[in-house]
Parts: structure tokens; sequence; C-alpha cells
């Protein structure tokens, strides 16, 4: 019985953080400037500000698009492709 109210408390209080982190979707398309033709296999970060930490990332599709779960704040967004 102790075992069992034991692993009780620990479920509690574990759900109450797994709330806590909640995503938001980012998604988007890269397209380039000059003929709106798709960015494609491009690499999507975000970052702290504070101090550039890696919070997420994800790669563009063929078609350009991306999506990404996010945390809730403020970040920095940098994207990386091959030839620009």
């Amino acid at each position: 019985m102790k075992h069992a109210h034991m692993l009780c408390v620990v479920l509690a209080l574990s759900s109450g953080s797994l709330l806590a982190q909640t995503t938001f979707p980012l998604q988007g398309s890269l397209k380039k400037t000059t003929d709106r033709t798709p960015v494609d296999f491009a690499n999507v970060l975000l970052r702290k500000p504070a101090d550039s930490t890696l919070v997420v990332g994800t790669t563009s599709d063929e078609h350009g698009a991306f999506r990404l779960e996010a945390p809730q704040g403020t970040f920095l967004l940098e994207i990386h492709a091959l030839g620009y």
C-alpha cells in the first residue's frame, strides 16, 4: 500500500510538469526572392536571444515548407541553406 501511495504522489507531481511544457506550432515556407521558387532542405533553427542556445530545429522539405514545435517565449530565427 505504501508503494501505491508513493506512485500516486509521483504521478501527480510529474503530470503538472508535463502540462507546463506546452509547445506551439511554428510553420512557414521558404522561397527565393528572385523567382519565388522553394528553398528546399534548409536548416531552420530557433535560438535563445541571451546566449544563442539552440532551442529547436528542423529542415525544410522539397517544397520549402517547415514546421516545428516551440515553447512559449522570444527566440531568434536562424535559417541556413547551401548556396546562400
